[in-house]
């Protein structure tokens, strides 16, 4: 069992790292706490290279780090594994320079040893970009614009004028996506304009 020096040292160690990464996202350091749980999709431990890390607002036990290998984005719920974030180290130590990006930001390793990190807003107008061009116009991925909105962008002008017309239009079953073209086209302005990372 590793002493609390040990420890200490290699914290500090993956804080250098993680610190660059963000450096290199042009995000802002969130030190993780590595007494609390990282969500694990199955394939993680078996050395994946291709990986998705989402960082969403800890719990008073869960980090907030949520990583799945691409392949396998949605496991059920009896493949998820928690470990304690300390732990991850001895699982798939490559990952933890990733981990102090903010809440709301994503990242992806690939095979070739590159890596890109995703604020929510750029999450976002990707995601509103795409539905506008109707490659992804479907009711679930309205859903999935409407929950980052809400997540990340709740009490904003943002939040008031398109969750509810989205959730609204997503609920019908005959919608066509031109029915809310408009308003994601306001969004996408709205966000390209906005301060917010």
């Amino acid at each position: 069992m590793p002493t609390a020096e040990a420890e200490a040292g290699e914290v500090a160690r993956y804080e250098q790292a993680q610190r660059k990464a963000c450096e290199l996202a042009n995000a802002s350091f969130a030190a993780p706490d590595y007494a609390k749980l990282v969500w694990l999709g199955p394939l993680i431990a078996e050395g994946h290279k291709l990986v998705y890390g989402v960082r969403y607002d800890e719990t008073e036990t869960w980090s907030g780090w949520s990583l799945t290998a691409d392949d396998r984005p949605k496991p059920a719920p009896s493949e998820i594994r928690f470990e304690h974030l300390r732990h991850l180290a001895s699982i798939r130590e490559d990952l933890l320079a990733y981990l102090g990006l903010p809440v709301g930001w994503t990242f992806a390793t690939f095979p070739d040893g590159s890596w890109h990190a995703w604020s929510a807003k750029d999450r976002l107008l990707t995601w509103l970009g795409n539905f506008i061009a109707g490659r992804e116009a479907s009711r679930g991925d309205a859903n999935a614009i409407a929950e980052l909105i809400g997540e990340r962008f709740d009490g904003t002008e943002l939040h008031r004028r398109v969750v509810g017309p989205l959730q609204d239009w997503a609920a019908r079953e005959h919608a066509s996506p031109d029915e809310v073209a408009d308003l994601l086209r306001w969004a996408f302005d709205w966000l390209r304009g906005s301060p917010v990372r």
